[in-house]
């Protein structure tokens, strides 16, 4: 996170502080950008760092400036002691990410989805829950 980070302020710096928007919609492009490298990279190793930035990159570009973004338009105030700023404003908008965070876990278990680790987890939950809900019904009948 801190070459997402230094990537941003970097950005900014170039740009002016006033451009903080168009700094993360930038970085977020140049993420796009290298998961189209890696999507096309011919071994998995060469795949991996522009997959790794890609990430890091649409993340802190897209999904970060974009809280800083809307709590600017909220109106959302920091959270202050002392004259000092103990929390961030988008640090208390991100909460309402979980929404967010739940979609991505949900759509690692998607039919399309033919990654192996997930394929893996898939299979590996759904043969667990069928094992304990046939325990649980068995329980429920009777003795077993």
């Amino acid at each position: 996170m801190p070459l997402g980070h230094a990537a941003v302020i970097f950005l900014q710096h170039a740009l002016g502080n006033d451009q903080v928007v168009f700094a993360g919609l930038l970085l977020g492009l140049t993420g796009a950008g290298l998961l189209l490298l890696g999507m096309y990279a011919s071994t998995e190793l060469i795949a991996t760092f522009p997959g790794m930035f890609c990430g890091l990159f649409v993340w802190t570009g897209w999904i970060e400036i974009g809280f800083e973004y809307y709590a600017k338009r909220l109106g959302i105030e920091p959270v202050m002691l002392n004259g000092e700023i103990v929390t961030k404003a988008e640090y208390l908008l991100m909460p309402s990410s979980v929404g967010f965070f739940a979609g991505g876990i949900l759509s690692s278990f998607g039919a399309a989805n033919n990654a192996g680790f997930c394929s893996f987890r898939k299979a590996f939950l759904l043969s667990n829950a069928n094992r304990y809900f046939s325990i649980v019904a068995k329980i429920g009948n009777g003795p077993i």
